[in-house]
């Protein structure tokens, strides 16, 4: 692949390092090097390796390979912002089902009210972003063919009940930074793989024909 590091990167990569460590002094990173019983050589070499491996899994990673996985797994990167409504009663998310849709009531009001989760009560309902693949199934389907805004019908789980509301939408494109690093991970660890996992045979130097 024709791939070096040369002086500049690895004293780049080497003072990042240390400060995103706390090794803000020369004592602190000879008391580092000591404690990992490592020396200033060998400190240089692992950063130079760390670099090495981060370039050749880019070059690993090519437009087309990325593209395919992307394809591939899409929804493995698909992600929600969403807020929720969890009771324990039927009954009960129907009818405040009713009272946001028909009488207009604030959906985070509700939570703060209604919600048997504690935490979600106090946050007004507010979840946060989370991935597709952490959705059941259901629920996934519902919320990642709505448009931001919309309350999800409520969906039994597990004897509780669900009133979600879709905040916003986040759909990485193959171009992203996220889509690359995970592509990037895959491939190298799946050669990585195969190079543990491919067959060798010992042969006896001693042995004469």
């Amino acid at each position: 692949m024709g791939i070096s590091v040369s002086d500049e990167e690895l004293t780049q990569f080497s003072d990042h390092y240390r400060l995103i460590t706390g090794l803000n002094s020369a004592d602190e990173t000879l008391a580092f090097f000591h404690r990992i019983a490592i020396n200033q050589d060998i400190y240089e070499d692992l950063c130079e390796a760390k670099i090495l491996i981060s370039k050749i899994k880019k070059e690993m990673a090519t437009q087309k390979s990325v593209l395919d996985y992307y394809m591939a797994h899409r929804a493995e990167f698909e992600k929600a912002r969403i807020s929720q409504i969890i009771v324990d009663s039927k009954n009960l998310a129907n009818e405040l089902m009713m009272r946001i849709e028909e009488d207009g009531e604030d959906f985070h009001t509700l939570a703060r009210q209604y919600n048997t989760d504690d935490d979600l009560k106090w946050k007004s309902g507010y979840v946060g972003i989370i991935y597709r693949n952490m959705l059941p199934s259901d629920l996934a389907s519902k919320i990642f063919t709505s448009e931001p805004g919309t309350i999800i019908d409520p969906l039994e789980v597990d004897g509780f009940h669900y009133i979600v509301k879709l905040e916003e939408l986040i759909k990485p494109s193959p171009e992203s930074e996220e889509v690359q690093r995970v592509v990037e991970e895959v491939i190298w660890n799946e050669w990585c793989s195969g190079i543990i996992n491919q067959p060798f045979t010992v042969t006896d130097s001693k042995k004469t024909s």
